[in-house]
Formats: structure tokens, sequence, C-alpha cells
């Protein structure tokens, strides 16, 4: 068979062909021949024994991946040019892809080679990357390890070492310059010995080499938590002393207390009986008596300085079986405060003629002048409050009058003849209002003799046309009615809406005047003593109205 292959000649002719017959040893003129593709044809007749003609050639990729003709085949009968495409298959030794590759590339199996960003060392329990990571490449040298293992460095090694985990109570201990697990036992202790410092404590024995004892002695000091004392009274009480060791009291005997002394330590002492008093000391308790039946004081006695008495859950009680329990200041008049025995009744202002149950008397000044008030604070703790006030001449009846405790004017007055001022002190009336006087929805002002609400006025914010109205009523009739609007109705509570004025029982009378003085814009019905009904208008002319 002749083979056939490209050799370029010592000047290259496009396309030469170099080929050689298997009649080269029979004859070497046509063993090798140079040709174009065009005299393939011709000369295989010549180089073949026998000769012969190609009729065709078939080039096949089969699944290489590799396309001729846009086919896996393709076959050429007499000439032409085999065109490949395609990608070759990693298979068959291609990339399997047509994309241009960048970076890290990585296999994809049988779909080909990709490029990616990075190298993943880990996915889920695979890895691209095998083999283990040596030390010197910031690796560990180590691939798997024991639960409890500790890695540690050995400078003769090229990886790290593991310490598997130690058994129980074992310690971790330096063994020949590495970690090393041991017990207590094996540690080797070659001297101990104690030292108090600076907490009074000393220690003796020591340093203890193999055996032996070290011994405690002396006193814990305050500032280490001690009491700087080794020994105390029988029944003594201890007290402090800066930082020096705590003092210890004598025992105390029978109604001794420890009390303070200004500057100086405490001291224990008894209780001093003061007049009508006796103290009883015995173990554990301490009475103290009065000596008088009556109480701690009958009379003659008296509380000095700033006297506090505290109760805790019991009622502190005075009791007057007859007589009365009375409260006196040092700057008269007195009594301040009385409490009558025999009538329970209670005054207060320095008069002890009681008559109601609960009476005030002024204390400074002239005149009936005695006042009630009821006081508080404010959210910026100024005193406010209210004040009932009695004042009037000093023989005579007086009024009363209600303020607040910082007002110049009082607010109300009631005299003592019965009237009733508001905003007044002057009321010239059984009631005299300086102000103005409101009343809720549909209440009414009026009279009432008892049984019957006779002639009043009520109020109402929404009326039958739907205004505010004024109703003038007698007993539960409605006898006229002024509507927000303006209108007035007599006899109904609906006036027109087109008149100012509703006359339901349709008479008007008119008592007889004489002409009246003219006013512009307006106009002006009125009857004169002829009997006769006229009209004035704005200008002051005056028309008898005549009826046709």
């Amino acid at each position: 068979m002749p083979i056939i292959y490209t050799y370029p000649t010592a000047t290259p002719v496009s396309a030469d062909l170099l080929i050689f017959s298997d009649t080269s040893e029979t004859d070497p003129v046509n063993a090798t021949r140079s040709c174009t593709v065009g005299d393939l044809v011709s000369l295989v007749g010549d180089l073949v024994p026998g000769g012969g003609t190609v009729t065709d050639i078939t080039l096949d990729f089969g699944s290489t991946g590799l396309l001729v003709g846009g086919e896996s085949e393709e076959e050429i009968s007499t000439n032409g040019t085999f065109t490949v495409t395609g990608v070759l298959d990693t298979a068959n030794g291609g990339t399997g892809t047509a994309a241009d590759l960048t970076g890290v590339v990585k296999g994809g199996g049988e779909e080909g080679v990709f490029s990616a960003s990075d190298v993943v060392l880990t996915s889920g329990a695979s890895s691209e990357v095998t083999g283990i990571l040596p030390l010197a490449n910031g690796g560990l040298g180590l691939g798997s390890f024991t639960k409890g293992d500790i890695v540690y460095f050995n400078e003769a090694d090229t990886s790290l070492t593991r310490l598997t985990v130690g058994d129980t109570n074992d310690i971790l201990t330096v063994l020949a310059g590495v970690p090393a697990w041991g017990q207590v036992d094996d540690i080797a202790v070659t001297s101990i010995d104690v030292s108090g410092g600076s907490t009074g404590l000393t220690f003796s024995g020591g340093p203890i080499t193999t055996t032996g004892t070290i011994t405690m002695a002396g006193t814990l000091a305050v500032a280490s938590g001690g009491t700087g004392i080794g020994t105390f009274t029988s029944g003594g009480i201890l007290y402090g002393n800066t930082t020096g060791a705590i003092q210890a009291t004598s025992q105390p005997t029978h109604g001794q207390l420890l009390i303070g002394s200004t500057g100086t330590n405490p001291v224990l002492s008894t209780l001093t009986a003061g007049a009508n008093i006796t103290i009883n000391n015995s173990a554990g308790a301490i009475e103290i008596v009065a000596d008088v039946a009556g109480g701690i004081y009958d009379g003659s006695g008296s509380l000095g300085g700033a006297t506090v008495v505290s109760t805790t859950t019991n009622d502190l009680t005075f009791t007057a079986t007859t007589g009365d329990i009375i409260f006196n200041n040092s700057v008269a008049p007195n009594p301040t405060i009385i409490i009558d025995g025999a009538t329970n009744t209670v005054g207060m202002g320095g008069n002890a003629n009681l008559i109601d149950q609960l009476s005030l008397y002024n204390q400074i000044g002239s005149g009936n002048t005695t006042a009630l008030g009821i006081q508080g604070s404010n959210t910026t703790g100024n005193q406010i409050g209210a004040n009932i006030i009695m004042s009037g001449a000093s023989t005579s009846n007086t009024g009363l009058k209600i303020s607040t405790s910082t007002a110049a004017t009082n607010y109300a007055l009631v005299t003592d003849g019965g009237s009733v001022g508001i905003g007044t002190l002057t009321p010239t009336a059984q009631l005299d209002v300086v102000g103005s006087i409101f009343v809720s929805n549909a209440q009414t002002i009026g009279r009432d003799n008892g049984t019957t609400r006779n002639a009043n006025i009520q109020f109402t914010d929404v009326g039958p046309l739907g205004n505010p109205v004024i109703v003038f009523r007698d007993g539960g009739s409605d006898l006229a009615v002024i509507d927000g609007s303006g209108s007035v109705g007599i006899g109904t509570t609906s006036p027109s809406t087109n008149a100012d004025l509703t006359l339901e029982g349709g008479a008007l009378a008119i008592k007889e005047t004489t002409t009246p003085t003219a006013d512009t814009d307006y106009g002006k019905i009125y009857c004169k003593s002829d009997n006769k009904l006229y009209f004035q208008d704005g200008a002051g002319v005056e028309h008898e109205i005549a009826f046709v």
C-alpha cells in the first residue's frame, strides 16, 4: 500500500504531497513521487502494483464530537475538500467545550471542562482537593482527629502532633518540653511553706520538703475580716474601733443598755426615772410605770421640748371619765383645743363655753372673725386652699364668707339677715349675683310652693325649631317661648318662622297711648284715646288704619 504524507520540497509548492509506494524495491524510479492533490488519483495507478482507480474517500469522526460537512462523516468520490468543525470530546483528548477558558479550569466529567472563580476545597462530604496540606504551607500536616485530641507543635516534626484525650482526673503537664497528661500523684512537690502576711496570722513548721505539719497561730486582723482579739468577756457586747481590734464591754447587769457617748466609745448604763416615774429593771426586761393612779401626768406635769408620741398598730387613746381633755398654749387665749368629756363637744380657738359639736373661735384681734380653712400644696409646692370665714362686729351676729386662701376679695357671703351675695359683699336682695348665671340643659329657674312648680323659666339647648330656646312655663304648661332665631311665640312653643311674633290665641290687646316719638327705619302700630288704630312710619308720619 502507498504511504502519503506532506513533505515540503526544498522549494515548497502549495499542497505538496510525498508518496512512498510498496514498489520501491522493484521499481526505485517510481517509488517516491511528489505531486499535488489533483494528481493524486492518476498517480495511484502507477504506484500500486497492477494499477487501479480511487473511486471515493470517506472521513468518519464517529462519536469524537468532531464533524465534517456538518455530519460525523463525509465521502468524496472524485475530488473535494474535507472541512472539519465541532468540539473534540474529553474522552478523545479534547476539552469538550468551544467557550474561551480563563482563570481556574475545572473538569466537568463528560460535560467538558469549564472556567471557575476558585477551587472548592469542600462540598458537603466531598472535596476537590485531595491529600494533606503540609505544615510548611500553612496546614496541620494531619488528616484526621479523634474526639478530645489536643494539637501542639514539636519543632522536630514537619507536622503538628496529636495528644489524645487524657483519662478522668488527669491534668495537663509538660514532659520533656511538650504537653503530656499525668495524674496528680505523678507530680513531685519539692517544698511547701505558708506565710500569714499582714493578716495577723503566723505559720510554723515550714518549709516542708518531704512530710510534716504546718501550724497556724496568731489573731486574724480586722482588716482581713477578723476581730483582732482572741478572747471575750462572757456576755459582753462587741463594738468596733475603726481598724483596731474589736472592743467588748463587761457583762451588762439588769436594765443596762449600751448608750452612745459623743466623741468616745459607748457605755453601759441604766435609764434614769423622771418625775412621777418608776423604772423596774429585771432579767431581760425594763418596766416603766407612773407613780399616780391618774396616769403619768395628773395636772401638774408637763412635756418639755419637742415631744413625739408614736404608735404602731395600736391606738393612742385619751380617756376623760367626767373631765375634759385640754391642749393649752403658752400664749393666751386658752384652751387651744378642748374636748368636753361630759358633752362630747370639741372647741378650738380659746373658748371653753362649747355650744355646738364643733365650735371655732377667733384667737387674735377684736370682733367675731373666725376661719375654717382647707389647704394643700399644688405642683409647684405653693400653699393653696379655701376658707369659710365668720366676721362682723363683736356684739352682733355676723355673716359667713367663702373665699380662697389667696383671694383679694371673697367669692360668696351669707349675711345675718339671710341675704346671699355671690361676687359681692353687699347684697341688696335675698340673692344678689355680680356675674353670669348658667344652668344645664332643660333646667329651670322658678317658684316652687312645696307641691307644685308654679311659674318658672326653662332653658333648653334645642327647641322645636332646632335652636336654643327660653320657655316661660306655669307648672307643666308652656306659656311663651323665645326661639334662638329671634322668633317669639305666645301660647305656642313652635312660633312661625316667617314672623317675629306668633300669637296662638289670635288676639292682641294694645293700650291707648299718645303719638310716640319716631325711630328711623322702624314703623309703629298703636291705639290712641279716640279708639282708633294708627301706623307711624320711620319718618314720623302718622297714618290712620281704616278697615273697609
